[in-house]
């Protein structure tokens, strides 16, 4: 059985939003922990608190390396400062076996004007190494941070790159906890070095420790991890295998995109576009419907694409020709594809006044999970006389229960490797 290093139970930490407030709750928090007073107060939200972590429950075994993936603000760092005994919960246990470090702030700690040598020194003091100790990984340290030329130079004249760099190299010598906790220290330096402190962090999992990774770069934690966590205002969404966790967050930063950018028309009914002069054809609204005519904003990539277009005809038209065209969240000039009721396929003839939704079906959109935008035309099929042209603030997500590639374009493909044969005989 599988030993566990790592065990929440139930965590819960509170924030205050007042400065002034904070410091009093800390103050009244304090004196009723030196007085041994109990207190409820830990159970419930004072005015301007609110809950960074909310009844956080998970377990880590030794081996395993946990992708820890939110947006900003999600309770991410919070989680890591609990685990690394920075602070304290208000509610919950938190149990750690074994040593505990963290590589959080690069290079935060270094003195400017001592050179990169002294500061290895004195960051090994800090972490608790003996000079003797220090000395027998400094060129170690040295070599990994590829900054032989410059190690005593003052850190003041290193760039930024090289900054992090002795910053990650002295980390990842000299720590040989149990239990590594790394907050967006990866992307650090050039893609070489990022793919040596890769392989760094894998050495350290596979001597069987734990690790938990905070990262934005997804590629980076579906290569390492085995395990993600998504978490969201402070709960978790999501505990379990990474390539699902992956698409869970995938799906829940579209969510959080999509009721960003249709806020206003969540909020107002409000639509950008340009009306051309006369009312003979009125846009009224536009949008995307479900098998159920539910109005929605998300289609899975294997799921017919509707899209919806209300209008107002205030005179006879002899023939009705729309236009849709789909674009990518960049808005590009160029539209993904532009699709119309043809002349010869979808005619609308002689229609009367009155209001209309008119509905087109792609069965197949060969949309990449992303998010997308819908602009149309309506115009006079006999002389292409433009009666309104829009430019919408409507956006929709595709999304997908499986990992896609990048791009914007869904295809089916297969791969095969064969060996070519070189022997001429």
């Amino acid at each position: 059985m599988s030993e566990t290093v790592i065990s929440v139970e139930n965590l819960s930490k509170k924030f205050c939003r007042d400065l002034k407030r904070s410091l009093w709750y800390g103050l009244k928090d304090i004196g009723k922990e030196i007085f041994a007073l109990s207190s409820g107060e830990n159970f419930k939200l004072r005015k301007n608190e609110f809950w960074a972590l909310d009844n956080i429950n998970f377990e880590l075994n030794r081996g395993d390396c946990l992708g820890l993936i939110g947006r900003n603000g999600a309770g991410k760092t919070t989680l890591l400062r609990l685990l690394n005994g920075l602070i304290k919960p208000d509610l919950g246990k938190i149990t750690m076996r074994g040593r505990v470090s963290a590589l959080i702030a690069l290079g935060s700690g270094f003195n400017p004007v001592l050179t990169g040598r002294e500061n290895i020194y004195i960051n090994g003091s800090v972490l608790g190494l003996t000079k003797k100790e220090i000395d027998q990984k400094i060129d170690q340290i040295i070599d990994f941070a590829e900054i032989k030329d410059f190690i005593d130079a003052p850190v003041q004249s290193y760039s930024s790159g090289m900054h992090v760099k002795l910053g990650f190299s002295i980390a990842a010598i000299l720590l040989e906890p149990d239990i590594l906790l790394l907050d967006e220290v990866l992307a650090v330096g050039d893609l070489a070095f990022q793919n040596k402190a890769m392989r760094r962090m894998n050495e350290h999992i596979s001597r069987s420790n734990a690790l938990i990774l905070v990262s934005h770069n997804l590629d980076q934690i579906r290569i390492m991890c085995n395990k993600v966590m998504v978490i969201d205002n402070g709960q978790i969404l999501y505990f379990g295998d990474s390539d699902k966790g992956l698409i869970e967050y995938e799906n829940l930063s579209k969510n959080h995109r999509i009721k960003s950018i249709n806020k206003d028309f969540i909020d107002h009914g409000f639509f950008r576009y340009r009306r051309v002069d006369g009312d003979r054809v009125i846009f009224n609204d536009l949008g995307l419907l479900n098998n159920q005519n539910e109005s929605v904003s998300e289609v899975k990539v294997d799921e017919p694409l509707r899209v919806y277009l209300d209008f107002h005809i205030n005179e006879q038209s002899e023939d009705l020709y729309f236009t849709l065209s789909i674009l990518n969240e960049k808005k590009d000039t160029d539209c993904l594809w532009v699709k119309s009721n043809d002349f010869n396929r979808f005619p609308f003839y002689n229609v009367q006044p009155g209001d209309y939704r008119v509905i087109v079906k792609f069965i197949e959109h060969n949309l990449a999970p992303g998010i997308y935008y819908i602009n149309y035309s309506i115009r006079n099929g006999k002389n292409s006389e433009l009666y309104d042209h829009g430019f919408t603030d409507f956006a929709f997500a595709v999304k997908s229960d499986q990992h896609f590639e990048r791009g914007i374009v869904h295809s089916v493909d297969e791969w095969e490797l064969t060996e070519i044969n070189t022997n001429n005989e």
